[in-house]
């Protein structure tokens, strides 16, 4: 039997929990349509265009070895997996684990089977790094927006700079020399410290699906940091 490679927060299934992933199946996007409708004396029915959207699953069959002490091990699994990120080939899973009745299998005196179900709340990449000296394009391969996290450096002081993503400008005010200001995530930090009140923008930075093309003014340091998203 193949042997599938996870990873469950960067740990070694196999070697932590005495078991191996047999299969491991991530369904597609899910949609519900609402459906159409015809409103009391209306000349026309009514059709609603939107869509509700359901979280994809994610179905683990796990066998655990080790008979008694099997037992053991399934219940600190799915403790520990029931918010987790798996690493399963080159793409990680943030999930949730489904409320259900998981029974666990003996297939033998050795051997235990199990299928837990979960929620998939993100899919994601490994974190990519790209340098930009003055202007430069990042391609998106995936079909989802990706958050951007930006460091910016100057190797001296500058009353400010612009960064511009796609045609939308961030304005950073009071740099220090040498002093590197992370966007992304939420926040703005500079020196441990919050300094979003010398930024300007409307939102945080994201790279769209496909090419996106990426400017920085006053010969400043940009390094642009981001997971493409499925």
């Amino acid at each position: 039997m193949v042997k599938i490679s996870v990873l469950i927060n960067s740990a070694n299934l196999n070697s932590k929990y005495n078991c191996k992933v047999i299969e491991f199946n991530a369904d597609a996007t899910k949609f519900g349509n609402m459906g159409n409708y015809w409103p009391k004396k209306a000349l026309h029915g009514v059709r609603v265009n939107s869509r509700v959207h359901t979280f994809r699953n994610l179905e683990l069959i796990v066998h655990f070895y080790g008979g008694e002490i099997s037992d053991e091990n399934i219940i600190k699994f799915i403790e520990h997996s029931s918010s987790c990120t798996f690493k399963y080939k080159n793409k990680n899973y943030d999930v949730s684990i489904k409320e259900e009745d998981n029974k666990p299998i003996v297939l033998n005196s050795n051997t235990t089977k199990i299928t837990l179900r979960y929620d998939i709340l993100n899919v994601y990449k490994d974190t990519k790094t790209v340098t930009i000296a003055g202007s430069g394009t990042i391609n998106i391969n995936s079909p989802k927006e990706c958050y951007a996290n930006l460091e910016i450096t100057s190797s001296v002081p500058l009353p400010s700079c612009k960064i511009m993503i796609n045609g939308y400008v961030i304005t950073i005010k009071n740099l220090k020399a040498n002093e590197t200001i992370y966007i992304g995530s939420g926040k703005v930090i500079a020196g441990g410290k919050s300094k979003m009140n010398d930024v300007d923008m409307w939102e945080f930075p994201a790279l769209k699906s496909g090419v996106n093309t990426i400017s920085i003014d006053n010969n400043v340091g940009l390094t642009v940091k981001y997971n493409e998203r499925w």
